[in-house]
């Protein structure tokens, strides 16, 4: 992804992985030359936990409401969440009302769900994006109707997940701590693990 450094891992020796965001030509730990040697697990890129909004057609996804994950992100700050149509567009509510203009903010984000994996894509595309505008277009998302605590950009995707009728997910957005413990909570958790060995890589270049 643009301006995320490729992160990878291996082991040669002492049952320790080497992590670095090049693959070393020596082992940190023997000194032994990695180009002519048995690796216990050879190479391999560590995957990013982050997405593109736009290449994740028909998803939920999250970001920090200001800033980046990857250098910015701490865990007292507050999170924003959007829905991403079929064409690849975010649908996001904030002080500023519903808006869909800047799927361009969301070029590092986590994918809470992705739900383009139906059998018939063409047929589930258009009743998400349907069910995407028939809820966008209620009164509820209009500006003067937000409000920081009560009705907010998570009030948005739960109400468009409750209107989609998707047994998978809709079950889960009647109530807020249901759905961050089925959905949020593992992926915020396994991106932290990620944020915190890249920083720390970043802090030993």
């Amino acid at each position: 992804m643009e301006g995320e450094k490729e992160v990878y891992c291996l082991e040669h020796c002492k049952g320790k992985k080497i992590f670095g965001f090049q693959i070393p030509n020596h082992c940190p730990h023997c000194a032994e030359d990695l180009k002519n040697c048995e690796l216990k697990m050879p190479p391999f890129r560590v995957p990013s936990p982050f997405g593109n909004a736009k290449n994740c057609p028909c998803s939920i996804v999250l970001k920090p409401t200001t800033g980046n994950f990857l250098t910015d992100y701490k865990k007292s700050d507050n999170l924003h969440m959007g829905i991403v149509s079929s064409f690849g567009t975010v649908y996001e509510f904030d002080m500023d009302g519903l808006r869909y203009d800047k799927t361009y903010t969301w070029s590092r984000c986590l994918v809470i769900k992705d739900l383009n994996k139906d059998v018939d894509k063409n047929s589930w595309a258009q009743y998400w994006d349907f069910t995407l505008n028939v809820v966008a277009g209620q009164d509820n998302w209009k500006k003067i109707r937000y409000d920081e605590d009560r009705n907010n950009c998570f009030s948005f995707v739960l109400a468009f997940l409750r209107a989609l009728q998707c047994p998978e997910l809709s079950h889960y957005a009647r109530d807020r701590r249901q759905f961050c413990e089925k959905y949020v909570l593992p992926k915020t958790a396994f991106a932290a693990k990620y944020i915190s060995l890249y920083r720390k890589l970043l802090s030993q270049t």
